[in-house]
């Protein structure tokens, strides 16, 4: 059902998520800031998630139809980014301590994610073009 990039980029991804895990918990614990713990962890997860299923869609779609890689992957990435502004936006409201570590947590992970994605993405083009 997988293709062999697609596990691959699951292992790598699940392999960023506990390297996040073990950078951030004992950081929070050692500040004692059990609010900024929980919404790293919330933010974490929400990321992780989110970046399984989108690159999974966009990687079944490009193998369907290789020609509209460039349509997929636009639609794909704009879906994602207002899902993010919403997710960034409805926790921000309901949020009353924590705002200032919530969105450098955010801004961390969303940049640890996106390079990794792009890495593996172009990984992928790469292997499309040559076969």
């Amino acid at each position: 059902m997988f293709s062999k990039h697609t596990l691959k980029y699951f292992l790598g991804i699940t392999l960023l998520t506990f390297a996040y895990l073990l950078i951030g918990i004992p950081f929070f614990l050692y500040f004692k800031s059990q609010i900024c713990l929980i919404n790293f962890i919330s933010v974490l997860v929400f990321f992780l998630l989110s970046n399984l299923f989108f690159h999974s869609f966009l990687i079944i779609f490009i193998e369907k139809n290789p020609k509209k890689f460039l349509q997929i992957f636009l639609l794909l990435t704009i879906s994602k980014i207002l899902i993010y502004m919403i997710f960034l936006v409805v926790f921000l409201l309901n949020l009353k301590f924590g705002i200032k570590c919530y969105l450098v947590s955010f801004l961390l992970i969303y940049l640890g994610f996106t390079l990794y994605e792009v890495i593996m993405l172009s990984k992928f083009l790469k292997n499309i073009k040559t076969k």
